[in-house]
C-alpha cells in the first residue's frame, strides 16, 4: 500500500513525458517491476530473467507494509458497491502474514513477516465501518485469525459492543489446534458463521510432511466440541497429489471422514468435503515438487467419491482437474505462458473461473499453437534449477525453502516461528517480536452473560421480551433517481437496510438465528425505471417525531432521497394491496417520442376508442394477456405519455412492447418514471 503514493507522485512529475520515460521513472521505485525492461533466457540450467538495459536492477525487492497498525493508513471506510458483492460484509484485517510455515502455502510465505493490528485500532475501524456503511456482519480477517494474539479477548470485546445492534462476527480462518477450551466456549457462542476445518491430509505422516502441525486427536476433539454446541454442518478441506503421498494416504482420508461422521450420536452430521489437487507454487518449499497427472488425480478423487456415494449426508466436491492443471502450468510458467493465455483469450476463453464457461479444448489448442507441452511445466524440478521468478526478492531465502523441502522428505516438522526464529530471511527488514500471549480473560465476560447450558434459554427469553415491546411503525417515502436506474429491487433493499442500521435509530429486530431490522418494502420497481414514489415501512421501539426521523435519515448521505415520513400506519394501509395502481410517465430522451414509438398517438386513440384488441403474449406461461385489463388510462400531454396501470400482472416494458411494438434495443432512448402509487382511480 505504501508505494501507491510514490507511484502517483512519479506519474504526476512525468505527466508531460512519453510512456517509455514514465516507465523508466517508475522502475526506479523499490518494489515496482517493469517486465518490458527484462528479457528471458532459457538453457539447460533453467530460465533466467535478465535486465536488457543499463540502470535496471537485477532483482526486484518486495516492499513491506511496515506501518500496519497505523489507523491513518487503513482502508476504511470501505467502498461499498450498489450491487451485491460476493462477501457482503465489513472486512477488517486484524493480522497480516502467517508464522505456521505450511510447505504448500504460497500466501504464508509471501506475506511474511507477521504483523498485527492492536485491539484499539481494530475497534476504531469497526466503529467507522458501522457508522458509515451500516454492516450487519463484521469479518475479522487474516490468513490464520485464531493465531492473533489475545484473539479470545478481541472477540469478547467486539461481541459486547456489537451484540445489541444485532451485528454478527465471523472468523473465516480458524486452526483446529487453537481450539482450547476457553476459545471454544467463546467462539461457538459468539460466532455463528459456517465452521470449516482443514486437515489437508488423512495421515499424521503426510501432515508432518506438509508441516500441517495438527493431530487426529485435535481434529476429533474440535468436531466433538462443534457437535456439542449444536453444529450440524461442517466443512472439511483435503488435498490430494501432495509430495510423497501414497495410496494409504487416500484411504486414510476416507477413514478420517467416516470417523468424523460417526461422532454425531444419531449420525445426523452433514459434511461438505472439498478435495483440491495440490499445485506447486513459487516461493514455497514445494516449488520443486511435481503436479501429478490428470489420470492419477482422477483415480484418487474417484476412489474418495465412490466411498460415500451411498451417503447423502456426506457431500464430496472437488476442484476441476483440468483447471488445476492449467493453474499449475501458469503458477510455475515462464514468459512463454503469456502467448498461451493470449491465444486462449482470442478463442473466447474469458470467464474460465466459472466451470460452465471453462473449455479445456481451447487451452489444448492454444498450447499446441504455441509449442507448449504441459509436462514440461508440471514436472518435478531439479534442485539446482534456476526459476523464472528468481529475480523477485521476497526476502525468503532459497536455502531456507530448500532446507524445508529436505525436511519434508524426511517427515520432519518445523515449529511456529513465533516460538523460535527459523532464519527464513523475511524478518531481517522488519524484526518480528510477537510472542504468543494469552490475555487474563477472567475480567472479561460476555454480555449478556451466556454460558453453554444457558445459551438457548437466554435466546428464548430474549425472544419473549421482544414480543411485548411496544412498536411504532413508520412509512418512509423516497425517490429512486437516475444513479440507481439499473439497480435491482434487491440492491435497493440492501441500501435501505444499511441506511437504517447506520442511522442508530431504535430499531426493532426480527427474531431467529440472523436478526435483521424489521423493514417492509413497497411494490418492486422494474429494472431500468426511476421513481418519485417509493416507500418502506420501518418498525421502531420508540415513538419519535416524523420530521426528526426525516432529517436524521437524510443526513446519512445515502444515494436515495427521502422526502416524507408517516407514523402509525393502520393495518389496512400496511398491506401492499393498499396501492393496487401506479401512475407512470414515459418520455423520450433528447428527442421526440414519435421517433422511438412511431405512430403512438394513433395507437393511444385506438386504445381509448376500443377499436381493436391489445394483447401481450407471455412466452413463458404460453398465454395471451389482455392489456385493457391492465392499463386503465392513457394520455399524451406536453411531450410525455402518462398511463395508469395495475401494479400486478404485466410490467410497463411488456405493455410498451404489446401496444407500441417497442424494440428492445431502443429501451435506452426512453426515460420511464413512476410518478405516484394510487389507492384508487378517480373518475
Amino acid at each position: 500500500e505504501e508505494i501507491v503514493i510514490d507511484i502517483g507522485e512519479t506519474l504526476l512529475e512525468n505527466r508531460e513525458n512519453s510512456r517509455i520515460e514514465k516507465l523508466h521513472a517508475l522502475s526506479k521505485i523499490t518494489g515496482v517491476y517493469m517486465p518490458q525492461f527484462y528479457h528471458q533466457v532459457i538453457d539447460s540450467n533453467g530460465v533466467y530473467i535478465l535486465p536488457n538495459e543499463n540502470g535496471i536492477p537485477n532483482k526486484i525487492n518486495k516492499v513491506f507494509f511496515s506501518d500496519f497498525d497505523n489507523m491513518d493508513k487503513m482502508h476504511t471506510p470501505q467502498l461499498v458497491p450498489v450491487i451485491e458483492s460476493v462477501h457482503n460484509r465489513a472486512a477488517i484485517e486484524i493480522m497480516r502474514g502467517c508464522s505456521r510455515g505450511c510447505r504448500f502455502c504460497a500466501a504464508g510465505m509471501f506475506y511474511r513477516p507477521v504483523r498485527e493490528r492492536s485491539k484499539e485500532t481494530i475497534s476504531k475501524s469497526i466503529q467507522i465501518e458501522k457508522k458509515c456503511n451500516g454492516w450487519d456482519e463484521i469479518a475479522l480477517l487474516s490468513l490464520s485469525s485464531s493465531d492473533y494474539t489475545d484473539i479470545s479477548a478481541l472477540i469478547i470485546e467486539m461481541y459486547n459492543r456489537l451484540h445489541q445492534q444485532k451485528i454478527s462476527i465471523s472468523l473465516p480462518s480458524l486452526r483446529i489446534d487453537n481450539f482450547d477450551e476457553k476459545f471454544q466456549d467463546i467462539a461457538y457462542q459468539v460466532i455463528h458463521s459456517g465452521l470449516t476445518f482443514a486437515p489437508e491430509a488423512g495421515t499424521q505422516r503426510l501432515r508432518d510432511i506438509i508441516n500441517k502441525n495438527i493431530t487426529e486427536q485435535e481434529i476429533m476433539s474440535a468436531v466433538k466440541t462443534a457437535i456439542a454446541n449444536g453444529r450440524s454442518s461442517i466443512k472439511l478441506y483435503f488435498m490430494i497429489g501432495l509430495p510423497y503421498e501414497t495410496d494409504e494416504d487416500i484411504t486414510a482420508i476416507i477413514s478420517l471422514i467416516k470417523k468424523i461422521y460417526q461422532l454425531h450420536p444419531r449420525q445426523k452430521l452433514k459434511l461438505n468435503i472439498t478435495i483440491s489437487p495440490f499445485i506447486p507454487k513459487p516461493f514455497t518449499p514445494f516449488q520443486w515438487a511435481e503436479h501429478q497427472s490428470k489420470e492419477i488425480l482422477i483415480k484418487k478423487i474417484t476412489k474418495i467419491r465412490n466411498a460415500f456415494s451411498h451417503n447423502r449426508k456426506i457431500n464430496i466436491k472437488y476442484h476441476s482437474i483440468e483447471q488445476s492443471l492449467l493453474e499449475a502450468v501458469i503458477a510455475r510458467g515462464d514468459r512463454r505462458i503469456a502467448n498461451l493465455i493470449y491465444s486462449a483469450y482470442k478463442k473466447m476463453a474469458i470467464f474460465d473461473g466459472w466451470n460452465e464457461c471453462f473449455d479445456f479444448t481451447i487451452w489444448e489448442e492454444s498450447a499446441k499453437e504455441n509449442n507448449i507441452v504441459w509436462n514440461e511445466f508440471i514436472r518435478e524440478r531439479k534442485i539446482t534449477e534456476t526459476f523464472p521468478w528468481d529475480h523477485i526478492n521476497l526476502y525468503i531465502k532459497k536455502s531456507f525453502l530448500l532446507e524445508e523441502y529436505s525436511k519434508a522428505s524426511q517427515g520432519i516438522t518445523t515449529p511456529d516461528c513465533r516460538k523460535q526464529c527459523l532464519d527464513c530471511g523475511a524478518c531481517e527488514e522488519i524484526r518480528m517480536k510477537l510472542e504468543k500471549k494469552h490475555a487474563n480473560l477472567q475480567h472479561l465476560e460476555i454480555f449478556p452473560t451466556i454460558k453453554n447450558q444457558e445459551f438457548k434459554s437466554s435466546r428464548i427469553q430474549e425472544f419473549k421480551n421482544s414480543r411485548v415491546q411496544e412498536i411504532t411503525k413508520y412509512r418512509v417515502w423516497y425517490k429512486k433517481g437516475e444513479m440507481l436506474k439499473y439497480s435491482s429491487h434487491r440492491d435497493i433493499m440492501r441500501i435501505i437496510y444499511r441506511l437504517v442500521r447506520k442511522s442508530e435509530l431504535p430499531l426493532f429486530f426480527t427474531q431467529g438465528f440472523s436478526p435483521h431490522p424489521k423493514v417492509s418494502f413497497g411494490p418492486a420497481l422494474p429494472l431500468g425505471m426511476i421513481s418519485d414514489s417509493e416507500y418502506f415501512d420501518l418498525s421502531l421501539t420508540a415513538d419519535l417525531l416524523e420530521n426528526g426521523i426525516l432529517k436524521h435519515l437524510n443526513s446519512m448521505n445515502t444515494s436515495i432521497e427521502i422526502y416524507n415520513v408517516e407514523k402509525n400506519l393502520s393495518k389496512n394501509k400496511s398491506s401492499m394491496l393498499y396501492y393496487p395502481y401506479e401512475l407512470i410517465q414515459v418520455r423520450a430522451i433528447d428527442q421526440d417520442l414519435n421517433n422511438v414509438l412511431p405512430g403512438f398517438q394513433s395507437i393511444i386513440d385506438e386504445f381509448q376508442n376500443q377499436n381493436r384488441e391489445f394483447a401481450y403474449i407471455d412466452d413463458i406461461k404460453h398465454k395471451k394477456i389482455d392489456l385493457r385489463e391492465i392499463v386503465k388510462k392513457i394520455l399524451y400531454q406536453d411531450g410525455k405519455m402518462k398511463l395508469i396501470k395495475k401494479i400486478e400482472g404485466v410490467n410497463i416494458f411488456k405493455i410498451l412492447d404489446g401496444m407500441f411494438q417497442l424494440q428492445q434495443r431502443n429501451l435506452h432512448l426512453l426515460m420511464l418514471k413512476r410518478l405516484k402509487l394510487l389507492h384508487y382511480i378517480s373518475t
